[in-house]
């Protein structure tokens, strides 16, 4: 593990216990909800989230598609002790959750990813914690099954002074992986990816909305091609 790898699994350790509780809670609970509305309609096929958290949203989505195996992969395993605590009494072979990084994917989490045909896979607040969201998202684009949908969550660093201001502090002050981006980048590294039909399905920018003082995102679609690798 690497030192900056540790540092963000220990800030999100440290979060694990009161997450869906603090002062934050409600705004990232605003997100699950903004991707629940872009769903596919039913949701069919096995659905991974990474950076699962929680697992505020998993447990949403298991009620919307009660068939559906569901997976959680989160960098943080206290994180992962507490979705398991929160989802207590789910079967075992619907709810899998996975304290893993998913750049750096250990045999014994491949192996058990590689049981499933996963239909929908949902990135919330994930890409800017990316060392590498080129080849991140080249391991998300070969995950994914035939005609199945990428969901991904994400600040919009365009028009946005705070989110740029923080991009400019961690790329030149803390120094660290966090990275920024406008979703238009984001939208040409799915494409590059191999991603078709990646496109922006909606944008908040607002003040004062779910306990933040300015909120900047933007949700992002993608399909993977019928027989593609």
């Amino acid at each position: 593990m690497d030192n900056q790898h540790s540092v963000v699994q220990k800030e999100f350790d440290a979060l694990a216990a009161e997450y869906e509780s603090n002062r934050l809670s409600r705004w990232y609970k605003a997100h699950s909800d903004e991707i629940l509305n872009h769903c596919p309609q039913p949701i069919t096929g096995d659905i991974l989230e990474i950076g699962c958290a929680t697992g505020h949203l998993l447990r949403q989505l298991s009620q919307r598609a009660p068939q559906a195996a569901l997976v959680g992969i989160d960098v943080s395993p206290e994180m992962i002790a507490a979705a398991n605590r929160k989802s207590a009494g789910a079967s075992s072979s619907r709810l899998v959750l996975l304290a893993d990084d998913w750049e750096d994917l250990g045999e014994n989490s491949l192996e058990i990813l590689r049981r499933f045909n996963f239909q929908l896979i949902i990135c919330a607040n994930t890409f800017h914690y990316f060392r590498d969201p080129r080849k991140a998202s080249e391991k998300i684009y070969k995950m994914l099954g035939d005609n199945g949908i990428l969901l991904v969550l994400e600040r919009e660093k365009l028009n946005s002074p705070l989110t740029t201001l923080w991009d400019l502090l961690h790329r030149y002050f803390i120094k660290d992986q966090v990275r920024f981006y406008g979703a238009g980048e984001l939208v040409d590294l799915f494409r590059d990816a191999g991603f078709e039909d990646a496109r922006i399905v909606t944008t908040i920018r607002r003040y004062f909305w779910k306990g933040k003082l300015f909120t900047s995102i933007a949700l992002i679609r993608c399909k993977k091609r019928m027989g593609d690798d």
